[in-house]
């Protein structure tokens, strides 16, 4: 997996004119709770000039959820940077309720899929190397005939899940994110050395995790 990080980072300046913000492990746990801390803190950063986004490894519709509660304006940046997406209209804001939930989102601001090559290829590395793969594209996701998760798909995304017969040839028109379903155990064993590795916690519900690849970056991330 190559490191994408730069080789030195630029001294901080002063004043902070924009936070951009990963939600798992970062702003919430595995009880995707938001803090009242939390919401107090970013609040004060928006009140004060700064222009506060959300950068997650989720499908916009699944983080629109937290930006809301948050109350945030900037655009939503899902899918590890693949896409970026204007929040909605402030009259079509709701309360979600508890997650997993998905909200209302604003328009494509910029999409950067992967090619039917890259996908294919990631799919064949996922299986060989123990992976469930499946696919997200916007806010769809496609998983492969007699995938074990799919009920599981099913219950969050609705219609939004769809079935193939073969991801490694079915897919003919850009995606945007590769997603390899592992347990923890497989993970690590593949994944430990690598410094660029992000590790979240899985999800309260079941014990898995996932290797995402995405076209603006790759990292390890918890279930969406």
């Amino acid at each position: 997996m190559r490191d994408y990080r730069p080789a030195a980072r630029p001294a901080p300046a002063f004043p902070v004119r924009l936070l951009a913000l990963d939600l798992d492990g970062t702003l919430v746990g595995p009880d995707m709770a938001l803090s009242e801390r939390l919401v107090a803190a970013i609040g004060d950063a928006v009140r004060r000039g700064v222009k506060v986004s959300l950068a997650t490894g989720r499908m916009a519709t699944s983080a629109v959820v937290f930006a809301d509660r948050l109350g945030l304006e900037e655009p939503i940046i899902g899918y590890q940077g693949a896409i970026v997406r204007a929040m909605p209209r402030r009259a079509l804001r709701v309360d979600h309720g508890r997650p997993p939930a998905r909200g209302r989102i604003g328009r494509i601001l910029s999409h950067q899929p992967l090619a039917p090559d890259v996908i294919a290829d990631a799919v064949r590395w996922c299986r060989a190397n123990g992976l469930n793969p499946h696919i997200n594209n916007v806010e769809r996701m496609i998983v492969e005939a007699g995938d074990p998760n799919f009920a599981d798909y099913s219950v969050y995304l609705g219609r939004d899940a769809e079935m193939v017969a073969d991801l490694a040839t079915d897919i003919r028109t850009p995606m945007s994110k590769v997603i390899g379903d592992t347990s923890w155990t497989v993970l690590t064993w593949h994944f430990a050395p690598l410094a660029a590795g992000v590790v979240h916690r899985p999800s309260p519900q079941r014990n898995r995790y996932t290797c995402g690849c995405g076209s603006a970056s790759s990292s390890l991330e918890s279930p969406n």
